[in-house]
């Protein structure tokens, strides 16, 4: 904060341009106000008014150099510099600062190059240099500014330059349209977390408090990276109050929300945050204006807001925002409500998902309320990740190691702008190069490996991904999250695609490639496109197939349905396009669709490409029209089955007839709708050319009455039986999680498990060398089950339970090891029932022997009992 009298902030702003190569920059001139209230707010920055100059529009003159410099050469405690406008590079690749009357062709002479403002500084004798540039090209600055060499007099001297920039490349503001009442984008989120301070610092910040916030924030946005370079200890300047924790911000957020509940907000300043699912709390800190004001543009009219609708087009002022209330309403839909409401329906989120992306992009710390569940340990592991993908993506573009992976994307036809789209990167080859950049950035050796970018070596942390070119994947909310990488070389003797493991933003099961740019998209249309492979994402989109998406290395599932039906429409009404390169592997994806959701399955369609060709090959070969026509619904999914089935047999002979019946019949039967299954059987008895078609549709419906039936007595007996659920979620860990459990599993016999179907299911496991096979070799360990597996039921139920979500959201060793004992402790006590049994028996026949015997076993199983009761896991 300013308190020394020789300080000096020149703030410049550049919004007009003669040269009609740099397009008006409206927002400019507001972010230029907007940092000189924030300077100048005597609560926040405090700095005098007569000590910052402002500086509008501005024409190059060399005597605006002379000026500069005179400034910086008189302050002696801290001079700022703030530039908000163009940044271009001069053809000497050096960055110039726009201003009103600078020449595109000769930006290096008319207009003022970074050099002549680094020149300035690194002669001023002021302690502390504060450079913030907010234009594109800005990170072109990040070069050394030292401070004076002398030696520092003491530790509390503060000595050096702090440089802040908004982008390497081009610098985000929003369209032209919007800019009247806008901020350019890194202006607007910097002056946003000094207002609202950081939760859990100190009563003053340094601009190191407030570049890690800062920067979460901004990515979590998709804003370009911003940049910071220190030198000497200019990081440690107090420059301005923290918000978060004054009383003056503390009462303003009372007046603003008189009804607040101070209880659900923790009062020490070392925990401030909120707690999960607490939305009363949540929504008295954020604004509801400045949340909707994200993606439309509002103008106040009296108490309100008004503006475009961003649910329907239109340009008209038909959504209404009342800030006190917290509330909005549209006219035009005639719907409304609150601020939760609004994330969910705009972003598709569920509400545990909105409430995280407010309270993250307020800069509010999240707290948890339940056991295992780490809000504030997630929000490091997801910006670990985004900064991984911002540098792999710097890597592909500049490292000459990368010109394989290049290589590879021309090949396929993606352009450095595809690559730029997508955020493809590039890893190194080195053992430990992002180690060591996320270590630069504050994350320590357990984050790091937590977030699922490396894994432990001999000597510390190794990178996970080296020598890949790096896909990162997002969930819904557009928070980067993991990453899939392809192999480029010979040499390298991993697997063709390696994904980041499971961790816990990482659930492959819950995740879709590509559905952060395809959701609005896919609801607007109510049509998704489902493909391979995340570079047939790539080639859809460039052809205009926005709705495209895929799985991450797991087979689509009901968890994949349920995250489809927030986007398709509320009752999960909408067409699905699911595109295949080979046949045989469209008939099994074709039926575990089928048999997940039979309602999403009824507006599902069937595309193979020709030749076994992807999207990606195709629009290669014969161009975007191509791929838009190969997506166009095509054959409904349950034509293909039926079809798949009856070319297996000759439908011109009675037998081949009959066969092809009898195979196809149960499966029709397993529709619930007896509508939809009516026209199934009507369908199949075409197919199989059968004019008898009542006949067909007696004997689907016979047999799904008996199925019926059995599914009722199935049901019955697992929900009477808790043992059956803890089998089923003991398998489910063994599967996906076999290092938790093993070895300790493979020591459980197959008669544990009651259930007919699991203890087949442990038996292929046994038969696969154990689940501690799986925790050496977890990327053979699945396709081992699923080969030893005696018959398709028993491989449809490995697949089933290897995907199947499990019960708890964290699931750790603790977890593992109480369904283990649950299970083993039921295992024991139906052991003690049956010797009960087998001692009334012997007692009758006094076969003293035999009795001695069950006794002897009694005694110990009832001590074993106990001791799984007192020590759980360890007594197994």
């Amino acid at each position: 904060m300013s308190n020394d009298p020789s300080n000096h902030a020149v703030l410049i702003g550049v919004s007009r341009f003669d040269d009609e190569a740099f397009p008006p920059v409206p927002a400019a001139a507001n972010s230029l106000r907007d940092m000189y209230k924030v300077l100048t707010d005597p609560n926040l920055c405090g700095w005098p008014v007569e000590d910052v100059s402002v500086i509008k529009d501005p024409m190059y003159d060399h005597k605006f150099v002379v000026q500069l410099r005179r400034l910086a050469q008189e302050t002696t405690g801290t001079f700022l510099v703030f530039f908000v406008g163009h940044g271009t590079m001069t053809e000497k690749g050096e960055l110039c600062l726009v201003f009103s009357d600078t020449l595109s062709e000769h930006a290096d002479i008319t207009g003022l190059s970074y050099g002549q403002v680094r020149e300035a500084l690194l002669l001023s004798p002021a302690r502390v240099k504060i450079a913030v540039l907010d234009c594109c090209y800005s990170g072109r600055a990040l070069q050394a500014l030292s401070g004076h060499s002398t030696a520092l007099a003491n530790a509390t001297d503060v000595r050096g330059t702090y440089t802040l920039t908004a982008a390497d490349g081009a610098a985000h503001v929003v369209p032209l349209a919007q800019q009247k009442d806008e901020l350019t984008s890194f202006t607007r989120e910097l002056t946003r977390q000094i207002r609202e301070g950081v939760p859990g610092k100190a009563s003053t910040l340094t601009l190191d408090d407030l570049w890690v916030p800062l920067r979460s924030r901004i990515l979590s946005q998709g804003l370009p990276m911003p940049g910071r370079r220190v030198d000497d200890t200019a990081s440690d300047f107090p420059f301005t109050r923290n918000a978060a924790v004054s009383a003056i911000a503390a009462a303003r957020n009372h007046r603003r929300s008189p009804d607040k509940d101070a209880d659900s907000i923790e009062t020490d300043s070392s925990k401030t945050g909120i707690r999960i699912g607490d939305w009363k709390a949540l929504k008295s800190a954020v604004s509801i204006d400045s949340v909707i004001s994200r993606y439309v543009q509002l103008r106040r009219a009296g108490r309100e807001f008004r503006g475009p609708c961003p649910f329907h087009e239109g340009t008209e002022e038909s959504i209404s925002v009342n800030r006190e209330k917290g509330v909005y309403y549209c006219f035009g839909c005639v719907e409304g409500g609150d601020v939760a409401k609004f994330i969910m329906r705009i972003e598709h989120l569920s509400s545990g998902e909105a409430f995280e992306w407010l309270a993250s992009r307020a800069g509010i710390t999240v707290l948890a309320n339940e056991p295992g569940y780490h809000p504030i340990k997630r929000a490091r592991l997801i910006e670990a990740n985004q900064l991984a993908a911002v540098w792999y993506a710097k890597q592909l573009m500049s490292s000459s190691e990368a010109n394989i992976g290049r290589e590879f994307l021309a090949e396929r036809g993606f352009d450095q702008a595809a690559a730029v789209r997508f955020s493809v990167g590039y890893s190194h080859q080195g053992w430990d190069h992002l180690v060591r950049y996320l270590r630069g950035e504050g994350f320590s050796n357990s984050e790091i490996i937590a977030s699922g970018l490396a894994q432990e070596g001999r000597r510390g942390p190794i990178d996970r991904f080296r020598g890949r070119l790096m896909w990162p994947i997002r969930d819904i909310g557009g928070n980067v999250v993991g990453f899939r990488a392809r192999k480029l070389r010979e040499m390298d003797n991993g697997p063709k695609y390696l994904n980041t493991p499971e961790t816990e933003i990482y659930k492959k099961n819950q995740i879709l490639y590509g559905i952060d740019l395809a959701k609005k998209e896919i609801a607007i249309t109510k049509h998704v496109v489902l493909v391979e492979d995340h570079t047939d994402v790539m080639a859809c989109h460039l052809a205009g197939v926005a709705t495209a998406i895929t799985t991450c290395g797991a087979a689509f599932s009901s968890d994949h349905i349920k995250l489809l039906r927030r986007l398709l429409s509320d009752d999960g009404i909408g067409r699905a396009v699911f595109v295949f390169n080979d046949r045989a592997v469209g008939e099994e994806a074709s039926l575990r669709t089928y048999d997940n959701d039979q309602n999403f399955a009824a507006e599902t369609y069937i595309a193979i490409t020709p030749d076994g060709t992807g999207p990606c090959e195709l629009r290669l070969a014969k161009g975007d029209e191509a791929v838009v026509d190969l997506v166009k619904p095509r054959t409904p999914l349950f034509e293909f089955v039926l079809q798949q089935i009856a070319m297996r047999y000759d439908l011109s002979s009675p037998a081949g007839r009959s066969a092809a019946l009898d195979q196809a019949a149960p499966v029709i039967a397993q529709i619930k709708n007896s509508g939809m299954r009516h026209e199934v059987a009507l369908e199949l008895a075409r197919i199989l050319g059968i004019f008898d078609t009542m006949f067909v549709v007696r004997r689907v419906n016979q047999l799904a009455r008996v199925a019926r039936e059995q599914a009722s007595t199935a049901e019955a007996t697992s929900l009477r039986d808790p043992a059956l659920a803890a089998e089923r979620e003991l398998l489910k860990l063994a599967l996906q999680h076999p290092e938790l459990v093993s070895p300790a599993f493979d020591a459980f016999s197959v008669e544990e498990f009651t259930a007919p179907p699991y203890a087949a299911v442990r038996q292929a496991i046994m038969d696969a060398d154990g689940a501690a096979s799986g925790a050496r070799e977890p990327q053979k360990y699945l396709i081992r089950v699923r080969e030893v597996a005696p018959d398709d039921e028993v491989r449809a139920m490995v697949t089933e339970l290897s995907v199947e979500p499990v019960l708890r959201r964290v699931v750790d060793a603790q977890y593992a090891g109480s369904i283990l004992s649950q299970v083993r402790q039921r295992s024991v006590d139906r052991r003690i029932a049956e010797l009960s049994v087998a001692l009334g028996i012997s007692s009758v026949d006094d076969d003293r022997e035999h009795t001695e015997r069950v006794q002897s076993e009694l005694w110990t199983l009832h001590q074993y009992r106990m001791s799984l009761r007192e020590r759980g896991a360890e007594a197994l």
